[in-house]
């Protein structure tokens, strides 16, 4: 979404952002909790994260077999989700605990900053292409499964990367440096004028449809198929097979990749929509309004809440494949346990 506020500084970004009665918030209950989130939170996930993707690029790349073209959509997912934690993530948590944030202070970092924040929608494309291609895989078998060469995916991929890239290349002339005399400090943010009407008059709408709206409708209409044409395979299978371990032996082989799939964007939509909807309210929301203590600290905490969310959506995705693939369970335990 667009990086209009910084997660850890909410009144540096804009001048149009809301008024706040004079009365500190500091000392209120929810606003302590957002920061405890907000100090707690990024380590654990950024532990999790960075050894789950590094291990599943690994796990990836050592795999070989019929679902090899599946597999770059799993790639691709984690070393975006590893730019995500180590670039976005991490350099805020470090500004937040050290007090210093690099992309306040140099003004080609702070366009990269915010311009890799808006590419970071992406993700979420990779979802789509890898639910639609699975979706069609079990429908057409043999049609898609030829046509979807590794050749094919891979620049599938660089397309999409390069398309959103593109589209958010106005971040790099949109965002910079700005004094804040309150403060006294340097922020990055939105150019004034024209430009910050264009962003949240038009921009707004079209980066919560590449964000939400679109992916959200794709990966819900093909994991409709997904879960249908899974239920006609099992019910296929009972009817087909007499022997009971058979059977389990052959349902698991037909549901394991396509499982997988739909657990993984199940978790997607899950752990995003909340920041989707969380930067709507954003947009809607009076600037001119005066927020009372409470109210700015229920704003700080469901700030804190659905970032953490976010940023726990790269770094689940590993421990999801071993809940759900037995390959990738056994090649894990390969790495560490290699047989003789």
């Amino acid at each position: 979404m667009t990086p209009l506020q910084d997660p850890w500084n909410s009144s540096a970004t804009t001048n149009e952002l809301p008024a706040y009665t004079e009365e500190s918030v500091d000392s209120h209950p929810l606003y302590k909790t957002s920061r405890y989130i907000w100090f707690f939170g990024p380590p654990i996930i950024l532990l999790l994260g960075n050894f789950g993707n590094i291990m599943t690029i690994i796990i990836m790349h050592r795999q070989r077999s019929e679902e090899a073209v599946i597999n770059l959509y799993f790639t691709a997912l984690a070393v975006l989700d590893l730019i995500s934690l180590d670039v976005y993530l991490l350099g805020d948590w470090v500004g937040i605990t050290f007090g210093y944030f690099i992309h306040h202070h140099y003004n080609v970092l702070c366009k990269i900053h915010s311009w890799s924040i808006g590419c970071s929608t992406i993700g979420g494309w990779f979802l789509v292409c890898l639910t639609t291609q699975r979706a069609l895989s079990v429908v057409w078998p043999h049609r898609v499964n030829s046509l979807c060469t590794r050749r094919l995916v891979t620049g599938l991929i660089l397309g999409m990367t390069a398309t959103i890239a593109l589209i958010y290349s106005h971040y790099l002339y949109g965002f910079h440096l700005r004094y804040f005399e309150d403060t006294g400090e340097f922020m990055c943010t939105i150019v004034l004028g024209p430009y910050q009407q264009f962003v949240y008059e038009v921009f707004t709408y079209i980066d919560l449809v590449l964000y939400s709206v679109l992916p959200f409708t794709c990966i819900f209409a093909a994991n409709s198929v997904l879960v249908w044409k899974l239920r006609a395979t099992i019910r296929e299978i009972r009817h087909k097979v007499a022997e009971k371990e058979s059977f389990a032996a052959r349902e698991k082989a037909a549901s394991s990749v396509t499982l997988t799939i739909i657990l993984v964007s199940v978790a997607y939509v899950v752990l995003t929509l909340p920041v989707a909807v969380y930067f709507i309210s954003l947009y809607i929301y009076d600037p001119s309004a005066v927020m009372s203590v409470e109210d700015r600290a229920v704003s700080e905490l469901t700030r804190a809440v659905t970032f953490m969310m976010m940023f726990a959506n790269s770094a689940v995705n590993f421990y999801l494949y071993c809940l759900t693939g037995a390959k990738f369970r056994k090649e894990f335990l390969g790495i560490f346990c290699p047989r003789g």
